[in-house]
């Protein structure tokens, strides 16, 4: 007997019973049509790691970079960039159209499966064990099948921790749905006129005007930032400059793909940092070339700056934006560029930035301010000096960086023209 609530009755379109792989217990399986209840859009294709434990696609991706090296002096690219460019489009459609082929293969080895385990049963002669051994060939099999998609669940739930062995696909889709829930927007207050919008048309007009107002740049007093700037006493030394200067290398490109963390939010061409892991020998020398081609030419490729801006909603209400945080979802390629050009950053910065400054500093934390609080408090009372202790906090402190005060720091701190461009 099932217990489903009355508004749902008229919803379920059908109704089956299966054989269990698990249990000799059949289940039921109703499908429901609950219709749409926010549009949304197509979504990101996301590369597939799974992908590169197959030989098949392995070589397959061999193959085409080694033909496609070759069209890269070919009149149809307007540069190298677009040849990169162009290149990792290819690479996107072998990998849909092999996932497709792959995904495909195993729907129908699963559908083959369960026919079998309806059958099977029904064959059962107590003197002839024949049947019941291939039945359990047949439930083992099943059971690797849905170990995959249970698998599959975990990863887009982004579930950290799972038993070994744990089917529960459907908890793990929940959860999925759960995640997609608290991440969709389905109204917002319009700062401007007060306006609550449900449309998802005006929602996103909506975001689009509050974050071109967040990142253009707002009038600055020069006079001001240059007597500020001239208070920066802290200079870097000739082998520190030059340290920071030159085209990038591929040991320090290769040294920035590793140091990134695996299962991370995609860019806007899919590629995560597992996949240039796996082909950097193939594909490694060619984005260090057109990278340092972008840095020699002054801007990157087409792919490289772009990126999708996703909004997280962080605390209060949920209809102001000012409660949702901007995440910039760049992609794989150019992150390498940006973590290598950090790598050479970090090898001076202690000589740039005090050491009382513990955000944003690798190797240095909050702790040590916490402890230095309370000597400063201690050291003004014995000393008799006035002390006063601001806690500020900039709203949207990162999305208003601007570019040409970044540009003023980088000159005063005597970094060259080869790190500042």
């Amino acid at each position: 007997m099932i217990w489903a609530p009355l508004v749902l009755d008229q919803s379920i379109t059908d109704c089956q019973y299966h054989t269990s792989f698990f249990s000799d217990h059949r289940y039921m399986l109703l499908k429901f049509h609950l219709g749409d209840v926010f549009a949304c859009g197509p979504g990101v294709w996301k590369f597939n790691t799974s992908l590169l434990y197959s030989p098949q696609y392995c070589a397959l991706v061999r193959s085409f970079w080694a033909f496609w090296k070759t069209e890269e002096s070919s009149s149809t690219f307007s540069s190298s960039l677009d040849w990169w460019d162009q290149g990792k489009f290819f690479l996107r459609e072998i990998t849909r159209c092999f996932g497709r082929g792959r995904a495909a293969e195993r729907s129908r080895t699963k559908l083959d499966l369960e026919r079998q385990l309806k059958r099977l049963p029904c064959l059962f002669d107590a003197s002839d064990s024949s049947a019941f051994s291939q039945l359990c060939a047949v439930q083992e099999e099943l059971h690797a099948i849905h170990l995959h998609e249970a698998k599959a669940s975990q990863v887009r739930a982004r579930c950290r921790w799972a038993e070994e062995g744990e089917t529960s696909s459907f908890f793990f889709l929940s959860l999925e749905k759960k995640r997609r829930a608290k991440q969709a927007i389905t109204s917002i207050r319009d700062p401007d006129t007060g306006l609550i919008h449900h449309d998802p048309f005006k929602i996103l007009a909506t975001w689009r005007s509050y974050y071109q107002r967040l990142f253009t740049a707002e009038d600055c007093d020069r006079s001001e930032q240059d007597i500020m700037l001239g208070r920066l006493t802290r200079r870097l030394s000739k082998p520190e400059v030059d340290s920071c200067e030159g085209e990038l290398l591929e040991p320090e490109c290769r040294a920035a793909l590793h140091g990134m963390s695996c299962g991370k939010t995609l860019g806007s061409d899919g590629f995560p940092m597992e996949f240039f892991i796996s082909f950097w020998a193939l594909l490694g020398p060619d984005l260090v070339r057109i990278l340092n081609l972008a840095y020699r030419t002054g801007h990157l490729s087409t792919s490289q700056r772009q990126g999708i801006i996703i909004v997280l909603y962080k605390k209060d209400d949920r209809l102001e934006t000012k409660n949702y945080r901007p995440i910039s979802l760049l992609n794989v390629d150019y992150k390498i560029a940006t973590r290598a050009i950090s790598g050479r950053l970090l090898g001076v910065i202690d000589s740039i930035v005090g050491y009382d400054q513990t955000c944003g500093i690798p190797g240095r934390t909050i702790s040590e301010n916490l402890m230095l609080i309370p000597d400063l408090i201690e050291y003004a009372d014995r000393a008799d000096i006035p002390l006063a202790i601001l806690s500020l906090d900039q709203e949207k402190a990162f999305d208003r960086v601007d570019w040409s005060f970044l540009q003023c720091i980088l000159v005063t701190f005597g970094f060259g023209d080869s790190f500042r461009q």
